[in-house]
């Protein structure tokens, strides 16, 4: 893919969980940085699992960024929100540390309007203190993602209204675009299945969820649901979905 999309490449290192989970993630990075048209990597974590050990590791490894997930000051809310103990002290910490690092740091909370309100001032004005960046994300709902109750959604126009008020008022840049990230627009991988067609699918691993698999295909990973197979069956399958270089297999 980096050798496909040019010299002037940007990992993001993201999971629909938290990347620190990741058994070899040191060597992720390491390898990563390997690669030539490879030229920032940035990784996206809630900071539960990060030390300072940790980020002293990623330093010399030459980690360019870190974005902090940081939804409120506040304790019990930042617990809240988390679905767990949330320690907010340690990740203050933490985020000092990175920001006295190599290693840019932006603190990217989510506002959930009716619930973090006053918490998103309390972090802006942190990261003004701080001289780090931010990226503020509006809290957006999907059929497999966590719904905070009591939360209002806001469309995208009152959303950047709002951060051009913030902007105004505490004199720090929030309304971000792909500019800020450094990225340019490069060619789209092709598709190499299309909705409709009929392939033979190699089983590799379990997939998210308990009913999908995973399978490869003409160096492809295909999703494939509500089908029983062992990992190393070869099976045939449906593409019923091809969008965006992701594919699900019936």
């Amino acid at each position: 893919v980096a050798e496909f999309k040019g010299s002037n490449g940007i990992v993001f290192i993201d999971s629909v969980g938290e990347p620190l989970m990741h058994p070899d993630i040191v060597k992720l990075v390491k390898e990563l940085k390997k690669i030539k048209s490879i030229k920032r990597i940035v990784m996206i974590t809630n900071g539960v699992l990060l030390t300072k050990e940790l980020v002293n590791s990623f330093e010399k490894l030459g980690l360019d960024q870190i974005n902090l997930s940081l939804d409120s000051i506040d304790p019990k809310l930042a617990s809240d929100l988390a679905g767990c103990k949330y320690d907010v002290d340690k990740i203050i910490d933490i985020a000092k540390h990175i920001n006295k690092s190599k290693i840019d740091l932006m603190i990217t909370p989510v506002w959930i309007p009716g619930i973090n309100d006053s918490e998103i001032i309390n972090i802006i004005k942190f990261v003004k203190e701080l001289g780090c960046k931010i990226g503020l994300q509006n809290y957006e709902t999907h059929k497999r993602g966590r719904r905070v109750k009591g939360a209002k959604r806001l469309n995208y126009y009152k959303f950047y209204k709002k951060l051009e008020e913030w902007e105004k008022e505490f004199g720090v840049k929030l309304k971000l675009g792909p500019r800020d990230f450094g990225i340019e627009k490069a060619e789209r991988i092709p598709n190499i299945f299309k909705k409709g067609e009929k392939i033979q699918v190699k089983i590799v691993c379990p997939g998210w969820y308990e009913e999908e698999l995973i399978g490869v295909a003409k160096n492809r990973c295909v999703t494939v649901i509500d089908r029983k197979a062992n990992i190393g069956d070869l099976i045939n399958v449906k593409i019923v979905e091809d969008k965006n270089n992701i594919y699900l297999a019936k």
